[in-house]
């Protein structure tokens, strides 16, 4: 899915490019150029509008909550942004929070993502990279968090995801993550899943599907894929578990695992 880029915010893009170093956000039709720093002074109503960042540039939410329609409502354009809290961003169901272009690292962080499609969502042939920080997920339909790398602390992802769109997705190394009570698969890993005490639970999909491995330290993967087979970790190479719970776990061809305690 392709993000709109509205005329006026491509106008800003051109008069802000030579601006100076740090300002005040006072509207969502503007550019954070390159390098800068813009910081919310107040709760803001983004109906209709959108915030791009240049390379470099960072976003301060500074205890402000953005509420908006658009797709998306910040838009990381070039090489490196990031995006601080604490703060939140509120969507209509239908928008995107943070969409990250082909290349493009987002540094997020204390930001919660709420009634969204997509919490964020990066590319996945351009190696789009995420590293979030203290950040929850809630209620975003096509999933919380989408992207090629995702390196995450302390994370939620909550009632998100649905159809084939799981509540997470990339190739994920995650400390203190949870996931739980989505409409889908809970984790898609793209390749190779580490994860440390990751509680990945009630989710109506697979808990974990791995297209390689999974390993998991001091984590529970339980009481997902409700009204199927149960399956809480599915991989394609054997899972490797270390003081980690998990109910049923499933190989290839259809056999378990034999590393969950109803394999």
């Amino acid at each position: 899915m392709k993000p709109i880029l509205p005329v006026a915010t491509a106008t800003l893009l051109i008069a802000l490019a030579g601006s100076g170093r740090g300002f005040d956000v006072t509207n969502c039709n503007v550019v954070v150029p390159e390098n800068d720093v813009g910081v919310l002074v107040a709760d803001m109503d983004c109906t209709g509008g959108q915030i791009a960042m240049r390379a470099g540039a960072t976003l301060d939410l500074a205890g402000h909550t953005l509420q908006g329609d658009a797709h998306p409502i910040i838009w990381c354009l070039e090489h490196r942004c990031t995006i601080t809290g604490p703060g939140a961003i509120v969507g209509d169901g239908k928008s995107i929070a943070i969409y990250v272009e082909s290349r493009v690292k987002l540094f997020l962080s204390d930001v919660a993502l709420r009634n969204h499609e997509f919490g964020v969502l990066g590319t996945f042939t351009g190696k789009s990279k995420l590293r979030a920080t203290n950040v929850t997920a809630e209620d975003c339909t096509r999933g919380g968090l989408h992207g090629s790398r995702i390196k995450a602390a302390g994370v939620t992802i909550l009632r998100s995801g649905s159809g084939s769109e799981p509540g997470i997705q990339g190739r994920i190394n995650a400390t203190d993550i949870a996931v739980e009570d989505g409409l889908a698969v809970g984790i898609l890993c793209v390749g190779t899943c580490t994860l440390k005490r990751a509680t990945v639970t009630n989710n109506a999909g697979v808990g974990i599907l791995s297209t390689r491995g999974v390993n998991l330290k001091e984590s529970t993967v339980t009481g997902n894929d409700v009204g199927d087979a149960g399956i809480d970790i599915d991989s394609s190479s054997h899972p490797h578990l270390q003081l980690s719970t998990c109910g049923r776990s499933r190989s290839p061809d259809g056999s378990p695992w034999g590393v969950c305690a109803n394999d």
